[in-house]
């Protein structure tokens, strides 16, 4: 699993994002029915047998070289936060991170109340000051399709949860995102209201690239939703994948 710089026309990642680096191996615990990465695994056997089982450390990932001068997105294959992953492990990859200052890294949950145990004022610094933090300069997010519950969002912890998580890691001074992809049917008035509150320094939204024939709105709703975010001056992200809901109306 090596650092990986991102390629030209890399929908996720490109203009945002120049490298991406996993250290874990395993199957995500959220188990979300349109994981791209269980959707790989369904059909490769080398990525079947990297991420089939209880997610666990690959030790010689922490020893790669990240050099200097790069926005390194942290574990895009896996919940580095999700709740049955141990402390220890994320804090060696904190570590990890930590040794390269002049990097700014981004990290991704769908766990993100787990975030403020592992910022600098989290209940333990005070015993134990050695424990590392999140680095500062990290982009702190998570992913949020809608307000309300779908089957497809799996073991993940609710969207409310979420965004209580998200606006915590916030209030502690860390730059945060919020991700909307596949963004999925949504009350608009409940939903913006969220959002707003959660106070991200920006939000993507984009749809299901995959054929999982998930329930989504329509892209007039989608717009109503992203007026309302630009109204409060929140920058917002239309990944292009959102064209074809545009072209189905």
């Amino acid at each position: 699993m090596p650092l990986k710089k991102v390629k030209k026309g890399s929908n996720m990642y490109q203009g945002w994002v120049s490298h991406t680096h996993s250290h874990l191996r395993g199957k995500c615990p959220h188990e979300c029915s349109y994981c791209y990465v269980q959707a790989m695994a369904n059909r490769f056997p080398v990525m079947k047998e990297i991420y089939s089982g209880e997610v666990e450390l690959v030790e010689d990932q922490v020893n790669v070289d990240y050099g200097s001068d790069k926005l390194i997105f942290v574990e895009h294959m896996n919940d580095l936060f999700a709740k049955d992953v141990s402390d220890d492990i994320i804090l060696k990859i904190i570590r990890h991170c930590l040794k390269y200052p002049e990097n700014s890294y981004i990290f991704q949950t769908k766990n993100p109340q787990r975030y403020k145990n592992f910022a600098p004022f989290a209940p333990f610094a005070p015993f134990a000051p050695f424990i590392p933090s999140i680095p500062k300069n990290s982009i702190c997010g998570t992913t949020i399709e809608s307000n309300r519950i779908h089957e497809v969002m799996g073991k993940a912890p609710t969207p409310s949860q979420r965004i209580v998580g998200i606006r915590e890691i916030s209030a502690l001074g860390y730059n945060t995102f919020i991700t909307i992809e596949p963004i999925l049917k949504f009350d608009l008035d409940e939903f913006a209201n969220m959002l707003i509150w959660a106070r991200p320094s920006f939000v993507n939204i984009g749809a299901d690239s995959k054929g999982h024939g998930l329930e989504e709105p329509s892209y007039s709703d989608i717009m109503k939703l992203y007026d309302r975010l630009c109204d409060k001056g929140i920058e917002v992200r239309k990944k292009i994948n959102l064209a074809r809901l545009e072209k189905s109306e």
